[in-house]
């Protein structure tokens, strides 16, 4: 009806509505984006509660590196899977075990590739020198992870949703990481037995050449 109170009365009220319905607009582009915003960020702080879960546990992990370490050893001289572990010194293996577990965050989280491959590459030479069935070795490196999940699961950390998801995330590490340590200790391994062979080869024609 303002429209035809008068000349100027219609384009006073329609401008009067514009920017009503500008500010409504605007209002409602606002809520929107901070809805939004709130929303990206409960789906981040969902995100990382599980990875703070997984760090968590690797935290603990570290702190009993020397009871775990001396756990495994002795299970690896009891297993009938591993045993050509006993041709390799115990404090060489306690070792090892140690760096590794003392360090397990930085090898899950920070260790790239190729820091995995020149570790068990070296490791894969060196027990195929000390005559250690490939089987054997490779079940050294399965039970070793399976030595970790037995020690988690003793700690009952196990509980909400989001302790259970964590604890997942950092299954997936684990199994990533021992599966590409097991693949390059292999390669590791078998890199070094042509070389082994080809050198007893040429001993042996050595040793004929001197009848």
């Amino acid at each position: 009806m303002y429209f035809t109170a008068g000349p100027n009365r219609g384009r006073v009220g329609l401008a009067g509505y514009l920017i009503a319905l500008a500010s409504e607009l605007h209002f409602i582009t606002k809520f929107f984006v901070v809805a939004r915003a709130q929303s990206a960020s409960n789906e981040m702080s969902n995100q990382k509660e599980p990875v703070m879960i997984a760090l968590g546990l690797v935290r603990v992990i570290e702190q009993h590196s020397d009871d775990l370490a001396a756990e495994l050893i002795a299970k690896l001289e009891t297993s009938s899977r591993t045993t050509d572990l006993r041709k390799v010194p115990v404090e060489e293996l306690r070792r090892g075990i140690q760096e590794i577990l003392r360090h397990l965050g930085e090898w899950l989280l920070t260790k790239t590739g190729r820091d995995i491959e020149q570790r068990y590459f070296e490791i894969g030479g060196r027990r195929a020198s000390q005559g250690v069935a490939l089987s054997d070795f490779c079940w050294s490196i399965a039970l070793t992870k399976g030595h970790l999940w037995e020690f988690l699961q003793r700690q009952g950390v196990m509980g909400s949703p989001i302790e259970i998801y964590g604890e997942m995330e950092l299954l997936r590490l684990l199994d990533q990481f021992f599966d590409r340590a097991l693949c390059f200790a292999a390669e590791g391994y078998e890199q070094y037995v042509p070389l082994r062979n080809g050198s007893d080869s040429r001993a042996h024609e050595a040793r004929k050449a001197a009848w």
